[in-house]
């Protein structure tokens, strides 16, 4: 479950990046200004910041592995078109296609993180799952630096359409193993045991139990004593 949570933040960071390793090579190839450079790089934001909540209300409606393996599937398919653009309007599309799916995954990965692991275990979990993102930054850099350079005129192509349909692989490789392998529930869940299964569902409902006595005040002082509250809100 985890790792592949992971590894699907992990690319969400690269595959959203990698437009700015890109930038001297697409902008000399596509004959675009700084500006509408800017334009297509910033308008991605857009569709993230509406596309969030709606994704999450639809995890609860489909289940996570079909949201989650939609979401990977869709940017990497927008990250992979990408390789292909030729004109600024192009490129515009595409980047406000790819924050739809992108916004939607950090949500949906969260939230089946709660529905998985109780509390004594559930910060680790997502501490875990957010250090990915500042992997995902490192990695990003490193080859997508390399992939400029060593690829760059290989079958006739730019090193940067090499860029996005090279880091887009990944993507929609996980996309497919989300699908297969992540169940929507524990009760699914084919590696656990039948007592474990038990377990789990009573401590993630002594939790809820737990959470749900405590006046919206308590909650919120609570939360706020937590430094997890402050590291990663």
């Amino acid at each position: 479950l985890l790792p592949l949570l992971s590894g699907g933040y992990l690319m969400s960071v690269i595959d959203r990046s990698n437009l700015a390793y890109a930038e001297l090579q697409m902008r000399d190839d596509l004959s675009l200004s700084q500006s509408s450079f800017g334009l297509a790089a910033g308008v991605f934001f857009l569709s993230y910041c509406a596309a969030q909540v709606p994704t999450c209300a639809l995890v609860s409606k489909l289940g996570a592995r079909r949201v989650l393996a939609a979401t990977m599937l869709a940017w990497g398919l927008c990250s992979a078109a990408t390789a292909l653009v030729r004109t600024g309007g192009q490129l515009l599309l595409l980047r406000f296609l790819l924050g739809f799916p992108e916004a939607g995954f950090y949500p949906a990965a969260i939230l089946t993180l709660s529905l998985w692991y109780p509390d004594t275990s559930r910060s680790r979990a997502s501490t875990l799952f957010t250090l990915c993102a500042t992997l995902g930054t490192s990695i990003g850099a490193s080859s997508s630096g390399a992939l400029l350079q060593s690829l760059d005129g290989a079958l006739g192509l730019a090193g940067w359409r090499w860029l996005f349909l090279v880091q887009a692989a990944p993507t929609l490789l996980l996309g497919l193993l989300v699908l297969g392998l992540l169940p929507d529930s524990p009760a699914e869940a084919r590696w656990l045991t039948g007592e474990q299964k038990k377990t789990l569902a009573a401590l993630l409902a002594s939790d809820g139990s737990a959470a749900a006595s405590l006046p919206l005040c308590a909650a919120l002082r609570a939360a706020l004593r937590r430094p997890h509250t402050w590291l990663f809100g």
